[in-house]
């Protein structure tokens, strides 16, 4: 199954229930999931998945922090902060975004071996499942470590400069991943296969040959 980013939750949903409709009628034992692709996207869709995949309850995100600002404050952005909390200038923890989702009666959800295809092109939600896969160990990661680092920041807020009036995106939040730590790395998978120049050129994928040879092996 190769996910190439994360948007339209309603079409993802219905790929969702088609899909894991047919691994249980064709009883696939196996699942490889590729995301080396996957620049991220919206992690509500992650969450869906997870709940086909996951065998306990989960989240993407560890902690998150907000700094707060006047002009977050102004926004109306921190309304969620009671009022005597928002210091300008303080970091408040957003413990709804950290709070884990409880696994739905799912008749679809997945319980065969999962695999987990990662590389320096795997970003934002899409690396925060390779984080969930790996810490709540519900599968094997294989490829190489992914672009986007465990402890990170999201969350845009949209302004204007005032005399230019050019529009600017800033992030207001960081988001430690689920066992992220802060060392500016990627998620390391389990198994470091890379592609070579030579095997992109000759389209040859060393990463799902690995995998299917692991597969085999087991």
């Amino acid at each position: 199954m190769e996910i190439g980013g994360f948007s339209n939750y309603d079409l993802f949903s219905q790929f969702l229930d088609s899909t894991f409709r047919y691994i249980q009628k064709a009883r696939i034992p196996n699942l490889i999931i590729d995301l080396r692709k996957n620049a991220g996207g919206d992690s509500h869709l992650v969450d869906e998945l997870m709940q086909y995949i996951s065998n306990c309850n989960f989240c993407m995100f560890d902690s998150a922090n907000v700094r707060v600002s006047n002009e977050l404050v102004a926004d109306g952005n921190l309304n969620w902060i009671t009022p005597g909390k928002r210091i300008v200038g303080t970091m408040v923890a957003d413990t709804i975004e950290t709070s884990k989702i409880k696994l739905r009666n799912n008749p679809l959800r997945y319980q065969g071996q999962l695999f987990l295809l990662i590389g320096s092109s795997t970003f934002s939600s899409a690396s925060g499942l390779a984080s969930e896969i790996k810490c709540y160990n519900r599968g094997k990661l294989i490829g190489e470590e992914t672009g986007g680092v465990t402890a990170c920041f999201g969350d845009i807020y949209k302004f204007k400069l005032p005399n230019t009036e050019f529009k600017i995106i800033v992030s207001k939040k960081k988001y430690y991943n689920a066992c992220g730590v802060d060392d500016n790395r990627g998620v390391v998978p389990d198994f470091i296969v890379e592609n070579s120049f030579e095997d992109e050129r000759k389209e040859i994928d060393r990463v799902l040959e690995f995998t299917i040879a692991l597969i085999n092996k087991k």
